[in-house]
This record gives structure tokens, sequence and C-alpha cells, in this order.
């Protein structure tokens, strides 16, 4: 800062001295008080108008410190003012708080551009933080469901190879049996019963590609359509579809509904309600008929919808590990194929909902289901 050569000493070197000075004793009086806060709460211009009173208010020592040597040493005859007004020198120390103030000001300007920048490269960091935080987590959930898809591929290929070549061995040798009768003098009655077995064995067949269908449209299927549906609806369209069978086993199904919306697929969790309403049918305990409760209620975010049996009951204990796993059946003198209770699991999963069960052998089995509660 140039402001002009005094002869009396050197004005100039000195000056940029105390301006190397000035500016270090601000920066650290303000990083180091509660007033240099770098918070957002505080505008752009606080540090400016900071630095500028500091410095003004610094600024007038220098007049005061000057007038007070001056006239300590030669005395105030005319008065303050006068001495003011007559000296050259007092009139440049006046300029101080000005300076002093201007200086401080720019310097003030200053640290907010350096704090606007810090601040700036600190939301770009976090923002960039946050945005490898959902990557990561969005890559972690892909991981999984392709762990989880390989998994069931694993046991459909088993599947194919093991249930899918049961049937046709046993075709195999019904055909070759039926051609070493089919000449034989009273041979029609064999020949019907060997034609009725293929027919059970291309049926079994059948089935089991269904089943394979059923899973591989499941595993498939990328997104559903989530939103508020009516439970009752869903449960009313169960009943209508299961109507022959609830009449044929003499069954009763027994709703108590404290709540009715729920957040899902209406298509997915009607599948969810007819396996496990067959299920509880098909499993029935024979020396009764069969009971099914419906009930719901509401806990927190969450609706639970309790599904309950008076059916053969399952040995939690001793199957805990199979009870949902694909092509498992926990009834070995039942037929079926075992993935009831996995297309459950699976969609139940997909609907970002939770099931569990609990069992008795001869009392029956409740399943709990837990779905994200609507209140439309």
């Amino acid at each position: 800062m140039k402001v002009g050569k005094i002869k009396v000493f050197n004005y100039v070197r000195i000056t940029k001295k105390f301006e190397v000075f000035w500016s270090v004793l601000l920066i650290r009086i303000f990083e180091g008080s509660s007033f240099a806060s770098r918070n957002t709460n505080f505008s752009l211009v606080s540090n400016r108008l900071r630095f500028l009173f500091l410095g003004i208010g610094f600024g007038f020592l220098f007049p005061f410190l000057g007038t007070l040597l001056v006239c300590l040493e030669e005395g105030c005859r005319d008065g303050v003012v006068s001495l003011h007004l007559q000296s050259r020198l007092m009139q440049i120390i006046d300029l101080a708080p000005i300076v002093l103030g201007a200086f401080s000001y720019a310097l003030g300007a200053s640290v907010d551009r350096r704090n606007r920048s810090e601040r700036l490269a600190m939301t770009a960091i976090q923002e960039k933080a946050a945005l490898q935080a959902e990557a990561s987590t969005k890559l972690q959930l892909q991981n999984n469901a392709l762990h989880e898809l390989n998994t069931t591929l694993e046991s459909l290929v088993y599947t194919a190879s093991h249930d899918l070549k049961t049937p046709v061995i046993n075709l195999e040798s019904l055909l070759i049996m039926l051609k070493m009768i089919k000449d034989q003098p009273d041979s029609a009655a064999k020949v019907d019963e060997i034609i009725n077995r293929m027919i059970d064995s291309v049926q079994r067949f059948r089935g089991t590609i269904d089943d394979l269908l059923e899973v591989s449209n499941l595993e498939l299927q990328e997104a559903l359509d989530i939103k508020p549906i009516s439970l009752l609806a869903v449960v009313t369209e169960v009943q209508s579809a299961c109507t022959r069978l609830v009449s044929d086993e003499q069954a009763s199904i027994q709703l108590d509904l404290d709540s009715d919306m729920v957040m899902a697929d209406h298509h997915s969790l009607v599948t969810v309600f007819q396996n496990l309403i067959v299920n509880a049918i098909q499993y029935r305990d024979v020396r009764r008929n069969p009971e099914i409760a419906i009930h719901s209620r509401v806990t927190g975010p969450w609706m639970e919808i309790m599904v309950a049996d008076n059916g053969k009951g399952i040995d939690i204990e001793k199957q805990r590990d199979k009870i949902f796993k694909m092509f498992t059946r926990l009834h070995s003198t039942q037929d079926g194929a075992g993935i009831g209770l996995f297309l459950v699991k699976r969609t139940i999963d997909k609907l970002r909902g939770e099931i569990s069960i609990a069992s008795q052998v001869g009392v029956g089995t409740t399943f709990t289901i837990r779905l994200p509660h609507s209140i439309a």
C-alpha cells in the first residue's frame, strides 16, 4: 500500500510489514474465536463486516495514541483539534481507521471467498461420498439378487435333471411292457392298466413343467405393481377360486381383519393366499374338518397378517431349514412338487415384506406375514 514518501522514516517499508502483521492478526483472531464460525448460517458478508469493524476500531487507536504521546511530550496548548489540523503527520495518522477498515474489509472478503470455496469443496466431497454409498448399496442389492437367482437356477437344473427324468423313465418302462403284452391273449385289461399309468406319468410330467415355469416366471419378473390394495378383496378372490376345494373338504375360512389396506401387488398377494389356503386344506388332519383363520392388525408402519390352520402341523425343530426351500416336501405321504411355500416366501420378499412360521405337530400351523401398511 503506497501512501507517499515521508522523509522522517521509510513509511512504505513499515506499512508493508504492518499489512502482513495485521492480516495474520485478523485471521488468527477470527479463526480462533466463536465469531469466526464457517457455518452456513452466516451470510458471506458477515466476515467482511466483522473485519471492517475491527479494522476501524483498531485504526482509532493510532490517532488516540499519537495525540496522547504528543500532548505528553510537547503539551496541547492550542487544543487537540488544532494539533490535528496543523500537523501533517497527525493528519496522516488520522487516516488509519479508514485505511485499516478498507484493508480489513478486503481481507474479510478474501477469507469469505476461501471459506466459500472450502464449503463448496466439502459439499462436493459429501455428495460424491453419498453417490458412492448409494451405488455401493445398489451393487450389493444386485449381487444379492444375482446370488439368489443363481441358487434358484441351480435348484431348477437339479429338478429338471431329476424330477423330469423320473416320469420319462416310467413312460419308457410302461411302453416296453405295453409292447411285450400287446399281442398276448386276454391282454386288454393289462393294456388299460398300463395306459392309465402312462396317463398318470404324463400328468406328473406336465405338473412338474408347470411348476418350473411358475418359479421361472416369478424369478424373471422385474417389477411388481405395488400400491394400496384391499386385503379383503384379495381373500374374497381366493375364496371364490377355491370354492370347489373348500366345499369338497368341508373346510371353513374365518376372517377377522382389523385393517384392510396394505401396500402390495394384487396378483402376487392372491398367489400367496392361494398357496397358504390350499396347503392348509391339503395337509389337513384327517381327524377334523379343516379350519382356516385369517387375522390382520397394524403394528407401526407394518400390517401383520396371520393365517392359521388346524392341520397336521410341522416339526419346526427338524425342518426349520427346509420349510421355504424349493422342491422340498415336508410331508412325504402327500403328493406335490414342494414349491408352494417357496413361492410364498419369494413373493413376500419381492413385496419388501417378511414371513415367519409357528407350528405344532397335531395342532396346526400359523404363518405371520408383515407387509408395509397403507392408510389409504
